[in-house]
């Protein structure tokens, strides 16, 4: 777990819960290649500050590419039973990648 250092950045973007801001500005200060997020406000601001980003499913659909995960189906089933929503049509649609 990493720690934020510059605490004052965390009121920057205030549309986004905690949990977003808190990632994009530790992906801002940590250079990171990369920031997860599935929430839409927070994929648009973390794109604003100039950080490439990836949904859970993409992340998930890349591990599949790259053989760590066998059934995808299986696994965005599970997340779905615990509350992990996503719209019907994306749902056919990582089916069919």
């Amino acid at each position: 777990m990493q720690t934020i250092k510059n605490i004052e950045m965390l009121s920057f973007l205030p549309m986004l819960d905690r949990g977003e801001e808190s990632a994009i500005v530790l992906a801002m200060e940590q250079e990171a290649d990369l920031v997860l997020l599935d929430d839409l406000a927070g994929r648009r601001a973390a794109m604003m500050q100039g950080l490439n980003i990836m949904g859970t499913l993409g992340f998930l659909k890349a591990m599949v590419r790259k053989g760590r995960i066998k059934n995808f189906k299986d696994v965005r089933d599970c997340l779905q039973k615990y509350g992990f929503w996503m719209n019907a049509d994306l749902y056919k649609r990582m089916l069919e990648d």
